[in-house]
This record gives C-alpha cells, structure tokens and sequence, in this order.
C-alpha cells in the first residue's frame, strides 16, 4: 500500500470563528536545560507578516534535542523538528490562492525510530460563507518512516 500518491489532493474546511496568530508569541525562542544525565534544547521561531488584508507570509520552526547519558561511555539523542511555510494571496473577496511546505523530522536513538514527512503543496482557498473556508491543495510529498520509503 502507497503512504502517498502521485498528485496528492487533500482538502480541509475551516471553521473560522477566530482569528487568531499561530503562535502566542512572535520572534525566536531557544531553552536549554541540563540535568546530572541529559540536556535538552527547544527552539521556536515563528513569523507572521500580514502584507494587505488576506495576503500574508506564515513561517514556523519549532525543535527539540535532548542529549541522554545512558552510560559512561554511550550518549543517546532524541530529535524532532517540525517546519510550515505559508503563502497566501488574496486576489477576490472570496478566494485565492496559497503555498505551503512542511517537514517533519524525527529520531530517536534509545528507542531505534526514525522517520520524516515533507510537503510541498499547491492550493486555493475559497471563503464559502463567514465562517465557512474551503481549501483543496495538490503537490508532492516524501515519506520515510522505518525502512520503508515512498513519494509522490
């Protein structure tokens, strides 16, 4: 069975009753802690830059890295990074047309699993009602999780 299809097409519909930044935060955060056995990093970066009304830019990275001394001479990790790129333009009242690029990355050592996720995707979005939003999208995506290895 195929993870994913040569043109991908997926759809969602939105209820958009607020309106409200992806993040609680704009800028770029980075944490570390530390311990006596491990240290763990988290980084977030999130953008938004609204250009005119419905045109904007979305671009959001969030990581985490944690370093585990398992024993004396053997150090583990466990990352994971998630990133989303948005365009989107408005060109009527009611519809336009966006962008958008994901990627998903994950390993963890103790555990042996590894897989990553990547989207690029091609949509429009039609605004169906006042709080009711269609937003079909088309493109390619690449998958690998365990040994197994698919695109389309």
């Amino acid at each position: 069975m195929r993870l994913a299809t040569l043109l991908i097409f997926t759809c969602s519909i939105s209820l958009l009753f607020s309106q409200t930044s992806p993040s609680t935060f704009p800028g770029y955060i980075v944490e570390m802690k530390k311990d006596n056995l491990s240290w763990r990093w988290n980084g977030q970066l999130h953008f938004l830059k609204n250009f005119s009304p419905g045109n904007l830019l979305r671009l959001e990275e969030d990581f985490t890295s944690n370093l585990f001394w398992v024993s004396r001479r053997e150090k583990k990790w466990k990352d994971e990074n998630k990133f989303q790129f948005l365009w989107r333009k408005k060109y009527r009242s009611h519809w336009g047309i966006q962008t958008l690029i994901q990627s998903w990355n994950f390993s963890d050592e103790n555990t042996l699993v590894k897989f990553s996720k990547h989207a690029l995707l091609q949509g429009v979005w039609i605004q169906a009602g006042r709080h009711f939003r269609i937003e079909p999208f088309f493109g390619w995506t690449f998958e690998k999780i365990f040994d197994h290895q698919d695109n389309g």
